[in-house]
């Protein structure tokens, strides 16, 4: 959505362009509320005010961007993110 400039009012994106492809307008709400309460999009957050804000500076860094900011504002992400990032590989130099 950010890439697609939706990324200030993402509501008419997801709820009337159907940009997420859902089935129903029950399932676009559900995605909405989801993407503003992960990543505080269409609101006044300062962790969403800065993710836009550097949205546009590097694209490489949009994923981690994205993460990071779903990290910041979701406690059970945050929660299992250290059972993830054990698990990963190690890889000798």
């Amino acid at each position: 959505m950010l890439a697609g400039g939706h990324g200030n009012d993402p509501a008419d994106a997801v709820l009337d362009q159907n940009l997420l492809g859902k089935p129903s307008v029950r399932a676009r709400e559900a995605a909405l509320y989801r993407l503003r309460q992960l990543y505080a999009l269409g609101e006044d957050a300062q962790v969403g005010v800065v993710m836009r804000g550097l949205w546009k500076l590097d694209p490489d860094a949009r994923p981690m961007l994205a993460l990071l900011c779903a990290l910041a504002r979701d406690p059970s992400l945050r929660a299992g993110a250290s059972a993830v990032l054990e698990g990963l590989p190690h890889f000798p130099c």
